[in-house]
C-alpha cells in the first residue's frame, strides 16, 4: 500500500510539473507575440498569422514547442522557416517556471517529507512562487524586446522605476531599514552617470537603457544579488564577445551586441548558482576585517 501511495504522489507531481511547464511555455509564446505587436501598434486580440504570407495559424500550430515540431518549423502554406528561437525560448521559460515551483514546494513534492509543510509555510511558498514567476516573465519580456528591437520598453521601465522607488522607500519608512538608502543612492548615481554619458559622450560603452535597467536592479534586488548578477554578466559578456570574435574573425568590429540580454543572463546565472550567497559572505568578511582594523 505504501508503494502505491508513493507512486501516486509521484504521478501527481509529474502531472502538475508538466502543466507548470505548459503554462510557462504559453506565457513565453504570448510575451513574444506581445513584443512583436506592440511597436507596430497591432491589436492584441487579433489572430496569430504567418510572418510572411499572413496565413492564420491553427490551434495545433499555436501549441508551444510542439506546434513547431509538428509543422517541421515551416509554414504549411508558403514554406516560411519559423525562427528556431521561438521553441527554444518557450521551452526555457517553461523549465524556469518548473524550477521555481519545484524549488519552492520541494517538501510538498517529497512524499517522505510532506508532513513538514504547515499551512503558513505553504502560503509563503505560494507567494514566493507568484512573485518569482512575475519576475521571470518581466525579465523574459525585457530580454526578447531588447534582442528584437535593440531598445528597452520605455513605458514598462518608467513604471518599474517609480514602483522601485516606492518599494524601497517602504522599507526605509515602515521597516526602518536604513541600509536600503544605499540601494536608492546607488540607483540614483547609476541613472545620473549613464544619463551624462549618454548626453555628452559620443561613444557609449553601454546604452542609457542598460543603465536604467541596472538602476532597476538596485531598487528591486538586494545589494549582494545585484553585485553577483553584474559579476556573472561580465563573465557572460566576455564569453559572448570571445565567441563572436572566433566566429566572425575580422568582421566583428562595429557589430551591435545587445547588453541587456547579457545582464538578464547574469541575473539568471546568479539565481541558479546562488552566487549572491557567496557575495554576501565576502561582504560580511570584508566588514569584519574593517571592524578589526578600526
Amino acid at each position: 500500500m505504501e508503494v502505491i501511495s508513493v507512486w501516486s504522489i509521484l504521478a501527481i507531481k509529474l502531472f502538475l510539473l508538466i502543466w507548470v511547464w505548459l503554462i510557462g511555455a504559453s506565457v513565453a509564446s504570448f510575451l513574444t507575440n506581445l513584443v512583436y505587436r506592440k511597436p507596430q501598434k497591432k491589436p492584441l486580440k487579433g489572430f496569430s498569422v504567418c510572418e510572411k504570407c499572413g496565413k492564420r495559424l491553427s490551434v495545433i500550430e499555436l501549441i508551444p514547442v510542439f506546434g513547431y515540431l509538428i509543422i517541421g518549423g515551416k509554414c504549411s502554406k508558403c514554406g516560411y522557416k519559423v525562427p528556431m528561437y521561438y521553441p527554444l525560448v518557450e521551452a526555457f521559460l517553461g523549465f524556469a517556471f518548473v524550477y521555481i515551483v519545484y524549488a519552492a514546494f520541494y517538501y510538498t513534492f517529497n512524499p517522505s517529507l510532506i508532513i513538514v509543510e504547515t499551512n503558513l509555510e505553504l502560503f509563503r511558498s505560494a507567494v514566493s512562487v507568484f512573485f518569482l514567476i512575475i519576475l521571470a516573465s518581466v525579465l523574459f519580456y525585457y530580454f526578447m524586446y531588447d534582442l528584437i528591437h535593440e531598445e528597452i520598453n520605455e513605458g514598462l521601465t518608467n513604471l518599474l522605476t517609480v514602483g522601485g522607488f516606492i518599494y524601497s522607500l517602504y522599507f526605509v519608512i515602515f521597516e526602518k531599514n536604513l541600509i536600503v538608502l544605499w540601494d536608492i543612492g546607488i540607483a540614483v548615481f547609476v541613472l545620473l552617470g549613464f544619463y551624462l554619458m549618454y548626453k555628452y559622450l559620443k561613444k557609449e560603452l553601454m546604452g542609457f537603457g542598460d543603465g536604467r535597467f541596472i538602476a532597476l536592479m538596485f531598487l528591486w534586488f538586494p545589494l549582494n544579488f545585484v553585485l553577483g548578477s553584474l559579476w556573472m554578466a561580465s563573465l557572460l559578456g566576455g564569453l559572448v564577445v570571445l565567441i563572436i570574435i572566433i566566429v566572425k574573425h575580422k568582421n566583428w568590429r562595429g557589430m551591435y551586441i545587445p547588453y541587456l540580454p547579457i545582464l538578464i543572463g547574469g541575473i539568471v546565472l546568479c539565481y541558479f548558482l546562488r552566487f549572491d550567497e557567496y557575495v554576501a559572505s565576502v561582504i560580511s568578511d570584508l566588514l569584519w576585517l574593517t571592524s578589526l582594523q578600526s
